[in-house]
């Protein structure tokens, strides 16, 4: 039977593992999933913010290179020419005899530290820095000189960072479309078509350029001369000619903005444009502030991205077409900033995924304790059916035997002396007797199982309930060799006191006690059976004393387990161990309790404690 209980505990404990596992595993993968949606969910909330942050800078540039990209080309020199002038007298002037001031000239635009020209000669020039008579004017008129001062250093720093080559053939692949050539310095694509057409001032042509179409030699010259001659050295373009292109007609093309990035470490961002006159190539350059941009852009998106950087983009990069999911469409750069990790949730971190695993393990430890129950309880039902099965062929094989061998010596007239026949009739007396009580506690405790106690409640005073009982009560002690005394008074106000009970099952678990204690108390000195009551305001206490050996406190917790006797290895006294159980459901049944107390010196203390009648 052992084996047999450790086989069905080990079967449990391997699927409670498999249970335990199986579950661990899909809170893990269920665990797993949360937090991936939760990062999804924060990638995809910092992909939103990226987006927004995106389209405000490139609002924020959009504006500085559509202003850029529709300035004139003649706006490069410090001071032009007017087409026509007239004086007061309404006498046109010649072209040339009037000049206007470039409106770069006195003020830069906000994001700009310089615009320059490179002529066909790679001579530098540029609207802020005019040279010759022209500075003489510009300081008379309406440029300081520590202003001029300041930004003729700017023209230098210029001539040092700019490769005039590398930069005219970069522009040039990038106006038609081709791919970044080899080279140090930085240089995107330019910008997409759609951005082409929001800086150009002539959309409808198709390479995006301001056109000018001069009818003579003279004026294409002049145009040249415009452009040649902006530093104010006229010298610079003596050696240029241009030849009018088919029937004397000259073209001014001016090329789309090309942004690109120059110098190593920290580089500088420019904008450069080719401006053709016929065969003749300029070019015009816009160097911008990138530290005042970059503070700009930065402070557009300080509340979406408040860490973030940029990148500008090299030729070992993707080549940058402005469609790159984290750089501007306006300028080569990427945005980079950190994206946040998930944010916990509001109620410290608790997510509805972890309430359903919660729940989850609760109801499967339950269900495993309650398998581990269900599993002892078997087991145990088990063992109490082979106890029940092997006390009651016992205590039936002694009595049956000793019925049929005196029945039958009494039948065949072997027991001749009367007094032998008279003992022998005694004993069979006894033995029914035995029999008759141990089928009715069996029957007794299947009615209590089977929850049919049919209790039958009559009122009765406490002394009137002893004094019922008591024969019986003194008849079994006697036969089990004691003596029933009923210690103190049951008469007066104890004895008066009411219950309302049955009458016969309260005998019953008084008769049981007595019966327990004449097994185990028998032979104890002194040979004395206590029987005492006291009163309380809500209950009475009945309580059986003997002067036996007592109960051993390893055994105290078995002793009311149906079929089992508690010290069961030589345990010399009859019986199947119903007695105690059986007197516990009853007492159960009548609302009230049995409770083994500790004794006072030797011997077992039983209490009985029954409802007062209201």
């Amino acid at each position: 039977m052992r084996r047999t209980r450790s086989l069905w505990w080990a079967g449990y404990g391997a699927c409670a593992v498999l249970v335990l596992a199986a579950l661990g595993f899909l809170s893990r993968t269920a665990l797993e999933l949360e937090r991936a949606t939760a990062s999804a969910g924060s990638h995809a909330r910092f992909q939103d913010r990226m987006r927004v942050a995106l389209w405000r800078m490139d609002s924020l540039v959009l504006p500085l290179l559509a202003r850029e990209g529709a300035r004139p080309y003649f706006e490069y020199l410090a001071y032009y020419p007017q087409e026509r002038a007239y004086n007061r007298f309404l006498t046109e002037l010649q072209k040339g005899d009037v000049l206007t001031p470039s409106p770069l000239l006195n003020r830069a635009p906000e994001h700009v530290h310089l615009h320059f020209q490179i002529d066909a000669t790679g001579t530098f020039t540029s609207p802020q820095v005019p040279r010759g008579n022209l500075l003489d004017l510009a300081i008379s008129s309406c440029a300081p000189g520590a202003m001029l001062e300041r930004r003729d250093g700017w023209l230098e720093k210029a001539r040092e960072r700019v490769p005039i080559e590398p930069v005219r053939q970069r522009v040039r692949d990038a106006e038609k479309g081709e791919e970044a050539l080899s080279g140090q310095w930085l240089a995107p694509h330019p910008l997409p078509s759609a951005q082409f057409r929001a800086v150009a001032p002539d959309p409808g042509e198709s390479q995006a350029r301001q056109k000018t179409t001069y009818k003579s030699k003279r004026d294409a010259q002049s145009a040249a001369d415009l452009l040649a001659n902006a530093g104010g050295n006229n010298d610079a373009g003596s050696n240029l000619e241009f030849k009018p292109i088919e029937g004397g007609v000259t073209t001014v093309h001016v090329g789309t903005l090309i942004p690109l990035w120059l110098g190593a470490g920290e580089p500088d961002l420019f904008l450069f444009r080719r401006v053709d006159v016929g065969d003749v190539e300029f070019l015009q350059g816009v160097w911008l502030d990138w530290a005042a941009l970059r503070t700009a852009l930065i402070g557009e998106v300080a509340e979406l991205l408040p860490a973030c950087r940029f990148e500008p983009l090299t030729l070992t990069d993707v080549n940058w077409t402005g469609s790159e999911p984290s750089s501007l469409a306006t300028i080569p750069v990427r945005l980079a900033a950190p994206e946040p990790p998930p944010a916990p949730a509001a109620n410290g971190g608790w997510r509805p995924v972890h309430g359903t695993l919660a729940v989850t393990w609760g109801a499967t430890l339950a269900a495993l304790v309650a398998a581990g129950f269900v599993l002892r309880a078997i087991l145990q039902l088990g063992e109490r059916r082979n106890r029940f099965a092997s006390a009651v062929t016992h205590e039936l094989r002694t009595p049956l035997t000793t019925f049929r061998m005196y029945s039958e010596m009494l039948a065949d007239d072997m027991v001749r002396e009367p007094a032998q026949r008279a003992l022998y009739l005694q004993t069979l007396k006894e033995e029914s007797t035995r029999l008759s009580t141990l089928v009715e506690n069996v029957l007794a405790y299947a009615r209590l199982e089977e929850g049919r106690g049919g209790a039958r409640r009559e009122r009765i005073a406490l002394a009137e309930l002893i004094a019922r009982h008591r024969p019986v009560l003194e008849r079994r002690a006697r036969d089990g060799g004691l003596a029933l005394e009923v210690v103190g008074e049951v008469g007066g106000e104890v004895g008066a006191a009411e219950l309302e009970t049955d009458v016969d099952a309260v005998g019953q678990v008084l008769f049981n006690l007595v019966d327990n204690a004449c097994k185990y108390a028998k032979g104890s000195t002194p040979a004395a059976l206590e029987l005492s009551a006291r009163v309380e305001p809500a209950r009475v206490v009945l309580r059986v004393r003997d002067h036996g050996p007592g109960v051993d406190p390893a055994t105290a917790r078995q002793i009311f387990a149906p079929f089992d006797r508690g010290a069961r290895n030589g345990d010399p006294a009859p019986g199947v161990g119903l007695g105690l159980a059986l007197a516990r459901g009853i007492a159960a049944d009548l609302r009230g309790a049995l409770t083994l107390e500790t004794a006072d010196g030797s011997g077992a203390c039983f209490e009985l404690a029954l409802p007062r009648a209201r």
